[in-house]
């Protein structure tokens, strides 16, 4: 997949194209804050498989599922997540199967400060 850079206003829209299990990678740091970053997320109405939130320190290292407190960060559908903080400088969303058709999640990133 392709590494993607945020649209104007910290916003970004991340499609799992049908029959893929995972979205462009994100820069985070192309939001134009060194700071950390409060990330939101708006989830489809519709999913094949789960879907998790994945990060990785380089933009074509080993991308690690996310987790708080143990547990990993699961996108529930038609429900909005909080990512605070978010520290990572690369993100990727991976479900667990192969999409029946594109699911597109609205991203929205803020500085922590």
């Amino acid at each position: 997949m392709a590494t993607v850079s945020w649209d104007q206003g910290r916003k970004k829209t991340l499609t799992i194209a049908q029959a893929a299990q995972n979205s462009d990678v994100l820069s985070m740091g192309s939001a134009g804050t060194r700071e950390g970053y409060i990330v939101g997320i708006l989830n489809p109405a519709t999913l094949t498989g789960t879907v998790t939130v994945e990060v990785c320190d380089t933009e074509a290292g080993t991308f690690r599922t996310l987790q708080s407190d143990a547990v990993d960060i699961t996108l529930a559908v038609g429900k909005a997540a909080v990512l605070d903080p978010f520290p990572f400088p690369f993100m990727r969303l991976h479900s667990t199967l192969a999409e029946a058709a594109a699911r597109s999640f609205v991203i929205q990133a803020h500085s922590a400060r």
